[in-house]
Order: C-alpha cells, then structure tokens, then sequence
C-alpha cells in the first residue's frame, strides 16, 4: 500500500475521533481531499444529523477558494448512496467533479453495503478500497457489531486485585483501583451508549454510573438488571435522573403476579427512571434473558454497552458468549481466597475449554495495570 496514501487515510482517523461519543448510530467518518499534492478540504461527521465527512471536506476546500475538480478524496468510511437526515454522498462526489475515492473500508449497513462503490465506478471515477483498512474497523467497531448482527458491542470492565478479587469478605470494593484508572473508566464511559450493572452492585456499591470529566457531556444510558425490582428508593441511580437516563429492567415473569410491586414501579417512575419488564425470562429462577434485552437495546439505537456488574452479571454475559472485549483492570493488591471473585463459575472444568482471547495487549494507567481484549 502506497505510504502516501495511508498517511493521508491517517489524518481522516484523526478528524473521525474527534466525534466519538456524538455521532449516536451513525459511524464515526473522517474526510480528506487532496489536489497537486495538497490537502486542500478536510472534514469529519461531527454529530448525529450533522453533515456527512465528505460533504464537510468538499465545503472546506471551497470556502478556502480550491477547486474540487479533478481532486482526490479520502475518505474512512465507503460513501452513502441515500437519503437519511442528509443527501446521498456519492451525488455530491459526482457533482463535484472529484476524480479519485480512497476508502478505508466497505460499510457494512446493508443499505449501502458496495452500493456506493458501484455508483461511483460506473461512473468513471477511480476507486480504491483498502486503505488503513484494519484501523478504520477498529474505529468503527461498535458500529459494525451493531450493524451485521443487531446486536451492541459489549465490553466487560472488571477492576480488580491480582488474585482477581473485586472486593473483601465483607464487599468493600472502594478503592481497589486508583485513581488514573477510574478517571480512564469515565474515557471509555464517555463513548458508550450505554452502562449495565447489576441489581447487586446498586445495593453494595450505590454507584452513579455517570461521566465525570471536566468539559464532557456526554450521558450514557444507565441500564439496571434488577429481577425481583428490589432498588433501593434512595439510590443515587434514581435521584439524579437528569443527569442521564435510567432504566431498570424486571422479570418479565412477574407480570400478573405481583401486583404489590406496582406502587414501587409508580414511585421509580416519578423520580424520572423506566421502568420495563425484560423481553423473555428464565423462569425458573427469574433470571432476565440477556440476548433477547440486547437485541431490544439495539433496535432503540443502542451500539455499544459497557458491563461493570459484580460476579454474577459478569459470569452471565461471559456465559452467553455476549462479550466482544474485556477491559480489566488490575491493581497492586491481593486478597487472597477470603475476597470476592471478579467472575463467578463459568461450568469451565478443563483448561483446554477455557476462555481465550484474540487480539489484547497490557497498559499501565496510573498504578495500575490494564489488559484489554478481545473474545
């Protein structure tokens, strides 16, 4: 691949970046035109409903007096061929009089899925696909989780010692790990759709499960799995509901069973939080069905969710083969077998059936150590 090219692809990555955690279900998509050896346009998809990298880049070039005609475009994200909150990309390209497409990758929305490539070959426009390929999947990797099953990217974020305990025999968990590490948490919380704890965790940690950093605003939905609806009405989850969206998510298997639940519901409700019962349940224990949840989230526009449950949660998502990544976290501690497992039992009873990852690597974030990787 011509190292010219892929600097170029690089400095449309960079612009995509910029929009992470703004751009809802649309990809993150970054746009770079190049005329006589010079970056002429650049441009990236700031916001949900904003306009598209291409269209940015092309305005760009104009507003600083170039010509488009006979440039060349590099773009992260293959161009969109319809209509949706703007223009299909490809007409404008066409109307511009660019010469030459450089793409990162296909996109993978089935209405457009090689559409865009097709149009603009026909006519007559040269087009290479490819370029910082691998990079460009990386950055939109929620997206196309999102888009070729219908299902969200999903990371499990554990924070634990080095024996892997996530809290002492009493459930004191605060803090196992320092503070370069939460402050880390609040980065990628701040790029999710969503957070997802159990009912567990509410009760012993009374978390908040907000983004705290300074000049960010991003809100993350806040999910609880909570079964049998046993919130506790003074938790922080339900008393600040403006500052991000909750829902608590009961059995489905309740219905028509308990009706003295139904003032619980009404006063959770009037502090601003939903209320909903699960798609399915395993009734026999009450266990909310996590695919079924995840495929409804999905629908509703959720492309990536957070898991920061205790043992339990973290075992069912693990079991149910719905982790794409794990981001865990290790402090310089160890409890030994009196602390609490950061995951329960997984039915693994041999080595060769235990669960192994692809692509991970070790980062040190403060005093601590992060492996991240993928399943």
């Amino acid at each position: 691949m011509n190292r010219i090219h892929e600097a170029i692809m690089q400095k449309a990555l960079e612009l995509a970046v910029k929009a992470q955690g703004k751009t809802q279900t649309n990809p993150l998509v970054g746009a770079v035109l190049v005329k006589d050896n010079i970056i002429i346009g650049k441009g990236f998809h700031s916001a949900f409903g904003a306009p598209h990298a291409e269209v940015e880049a092309i305005g760009d070039a104009q507003k600083k007096g170039f010509s488009v005609q006979g440039s060349s475009l590099y773009v992260t994200l293959e161009p969109c061929v319809h209509f949706g909150k703007t223009p299909p990309c490809t007409e404008l390209i066409l109307n511009s009089g660019i010469s030459e497409v450089f793409i990162g990758m296909t996109d993978p929305d089935p209405k457009v899925k090689g559409l865009g490539l097709n149009i603009l070959k026909e006519n007559k426009i040269k087009v290479e696909v490819g370029v910082l390929e691998k990079e460009c999947q990386k950055l939109n990797q929620f997206y196309i989780k999102h888009r070729e099953t219908g299902l969200p990217y999903v990371i499990l974020k554990v924070a634990a010692t080095l024996d892997g305990k996530i809290a002492d025999s009493h459930g004191g968990s605060r803090w196992i790990t320092g503070d370069g590490a939460r402050c880390y948490v609040h980065k990628i919380r701040s790029r999710m759709d969503a957070i997802l704890v159990g009912i567990n965790t509410v009760i012993k940690d009374n978390p908040q499960l907000t983004v705290r950093l300074p000049g960010v605003s991003a809100k993350p939905l806040r999910i609880v799995l909570d079964s049998h609806l046993r919130i506790p009405l003074d938790s922080k989850i339900l008393n600040d509901a403006s500052v991000s969206r909750t829902m608590i998510i009961m059995s489905s298997c309740h219905s028509g069973k308990s009706g003295d639940l139904s003032s619980k519901i009404d006063e959770i409700r009037k502090k601003g939080a939903q209320v909903l019962p699960s798609a399915s349940c395993h009734s026999r224990d009450l266990k909310i069905a996590l695919k079924p949840l995840l495929q409804s989230l999905s629908k509703d526009g959720v492309m990536s969710l957070m898991v920061e449950g205790g043992a339990e949660t973290n075992a069912s998502f693990l079991k149910e083969g719905l982790v794409d990544q794990i981001d865990y976290f290790f402090a310089p501690r160890i409890l030994g077998a009196e602390g609490l497992n950061s995951i329960a039992s997984l039915g693994i009873d041999n080595i060769q059936k235990a669960l192994s990852f692809k692509d991970y690597k070790f980062e040190r974030v403060g005093n601590d150590l992060l492996f991240e990787g993928t399943l």
